[in-house]
């Protein structure tokens, strides 16, 4: 705002306090080393995968199979584009409908 006023009016020729101006130039370089260390990421925290048994109390046997499964191998796949997801459903739903006419299930719905 004080370079908007004309030079007599600013008082021209007069220094500012030596205090004034260290404490302005420590409060610049803080901010902007503030500034620089928020724009630094940390790298990720890799951490190995363990392996851990199926818990037994209080879970039927079928419960404890499906929790002790391995994990589907897609369950970690980001789709790009919709022709990719389509993909993958199709070939979800191909195995679903394998796996029913393996068991002799009729579906209710004609497909």
């Amino acid at each position: 705002m004080l370079l908007h006023l004309p030079a007599k009016e600013r008082g021209a020729g007069k220094a500012a306090p030596p205090g004034l101006t260290v404490l302005s130039f420590m409060f610049l370089a803080s901010s902007a080393a503030g500034a620089l260390a928020d724009d630094a990421m940390p790298p990720p925290l890799q951490v190995p995968a363990k392996s851990l048994t199926a818990p037994t109390a209080d879970l039927s046997p079928g419960m404890q199979a499906f929790i002790a499964a391995p994990l589907n191998p897609d369950w970690d796949k980001l789709w790009k584009t919709g022709e990719e997801a389509r993909a993958f459903a199709d070939k979800q739903a191909a195995g679903v409908l394998k796996g029913a006419d393996s068991e002799g299930c009729r579906p209710l719905i004609p497909i």
